[in-house]
């Protein structure tokens, strides 16, 4: 009787947790879930890119959350307005799920969008098993108005399939992604997507080069048109970071004076590297723009 008691007690506690934060929560007016599997690790990974919208009728500065599966691994909680501005969190406890609440920056005002990014992975299959099978469900900690459910298929899966089945595709660079749209849904409603394939190789889909950058392990053509976006694109990108470095260094010594141009310059560079990534999370470069400008930072 005491274990039931305790049980139950329980349950009403993460109910009531989960019901609090869905009260006080704004609206995700805009949401992109993407589900990556065996990118450029061999879990899965998970990427929220949306737009809140301040719905609540008064000034926002509470919590945020979202619901996470236990033992997933976060690599960033970022708002993007101003580029990526990455946030503390705490992990709780949520029954079945963990849950990730961290507060906005600043206050949103009634009617404001908020832009944000979430990253995690999840170790869902073994991939030394040539059959890759497993289901993800998103869990709705805040209302969402328009949900598109990204699903990407990795370098070399065959037999690829997805249930709900995709409603289009579309081929980003050297992958092809595959959609399907859901729109008002609801708070703590769940969607699960199941995703099966075969791959007879346990690399994930890009590999990591010396640099840090990532690599595809599939190569594709681009046009010369692209070429020479991608020139301009990087010489943009190199000259701002010489110019940041030249207008904060500070006169000092010659040893201090070259640590200083070096932090400056990391800073700067991590900072291009997180706005080109969100440009291809966006869909606004392919796969193969991304990869020619992470090259060319790399110098």
């Amino acid at each position: 009787m005491n274990l039931i008691k305790k049980i139950f007690i329980a349950a009403i506690i993460v109910m009531a947790a989960s019901a609090a934060f869905a009260q006080d929560s704004m609206t995700m007016k805009q949401l992109r879930y993407s589900i990556w599997p065996e990118y450029d690790k061999s879990d899965v990974l998970i990427i929220y890119s949306g737009k809140f919208v301040n719905d609540t009728g008064k000034p926002f500065n509470g919590k945020l959350a979202y619901y996470i599966p236990k033992g997933s691994k976060i690599n960033m909680l970022c708002e993007t307005e101003k580029g990526m501005l990455c946030q503390r969190y705490i992990v709780e406890d949520a029954g079945k799920y963990s849950r990730v609440v961290w507060r906005p920056s600043r206050t949103i005002a009634p009617g404001e969008e908020f832009p944000v990014m979430f990253e995690y992975y999840v170790d869902y299959f073994d991939e030394t098993v040539s059959q890759r099978k497993f289901t993800d469900i998103f869990r709705a900690p805040f209302p969402v108005k328009d949900l598109t459910v990204e699903v990407r298929k990795p370098a070399g899966a065959e037999n690829f399939q997805m249930k709900p089945a995709s409603q289009w595709s579309q081929m980003n660079g050297d992958f092809e992604n595959f959609y399907v749209s859901y729109q008002n849904v609801a708070v703590s409603e769940e969607i699960p997507v199941q995703v099966e394939y075969t791959r007879n190789t346990s690399a994930p889909s890009v590999q990591k080069t010396a640099g840090g950058n990532s690599q595809a392990t599939q190569t594709a053509s681009t046009s010369s048109v692209n070429n020479k976006m991608i020139v301009v694109v990087a010489l943009f990108f190199t000259a701002m970071a010489a110019v940041i470095i030249f207008i904060t260094r500070k006169p000092t010594t010659a040893k201090d004076s070259q640590k200083s141009q070096n932090t400056q310059g990391n800073k700067q560079i991590k900072k291009e590297k997180e706005r080109i990534r969100k440009m291809l999370l966006d869909g606004k470069i392919s796969e193969d723009t991304y990869k020619q400008l992470m090259k060319d930072m790399e110098g």
